[in-house]
């Protein structure tokens, strides 16, 4: 792998980290009667990419020319459970996806269950999205995560044209 890319990785992480702390910290972890937050709350993606967390912060409208970022598990204030699972799921891309022997099928049915985690954990009023990758390694139409309950099997896919950050 490349340096370069883990300096960018690195640098978009801690922009991620800085910007998505600053959004959630009134609003996470969930709470039935949160106010809401004046800024505009981030929407939420699990993505696999290498390096990474497995979770994204995202605004269409942007905060002040930042528009997307990685976002740490402790910044979110997940339970180890869950962040151990994100954990296993990133190693897994990262050991298989380079070699082209990622089952694309079994990794993202863990993904899409990993969203729906994230939403349960999150609230029903976070905007939670999973987004796969196909056999060529090319992304799927990311998926809404409606609901917070982890049983769920209620997903309507995004609106067209979103793309990769």
């Amino acid at each position: 792998m490349n340096p370069m890319r883990y300096g960018l990785i690195f640098i978009l992480a801690l922009a991620g980290l800085f910007v998505g702390t600053a959004c959630f910290a009134t609003t996470l972890p969930h709470k039935e009667n949160a106010v809401k937050h004046k800024k505009t709350l981030l929407k939420i993606r699990v993505m696999a990419e290498y390096g990474s967390s497995g979770i994204w912060g995202f605004s269409e409208k942007g905060l002040g020319g930042w528009r997307h970022g990685m976002l740490e598990h402790r910044a979110l204030k997940l339970p180890k459970e869950l962040s151990d699972r994100f954990d296993a799921w990133i190693r897994i891309y990262e050991d298989q996806n380079p070699e082209g022997l990622l089952d694309t099928e079994a990794f993202n049915a863990e993904g899409m269950q990993l969203a729906r985690l994230l939403k349960a954990f999150l609230g029903p009023n976070r905007h939670v999205e999973y987004q796969g990758e196909d056999k060529e390694g090319r992304l799927l139409q990311a998926i809404i995560i409606e609901g917070s309950s982890i049983n769920s099997d209620s997903v309507i896919p995004a609106k067209a044209g979103i793309q990769r950050f």
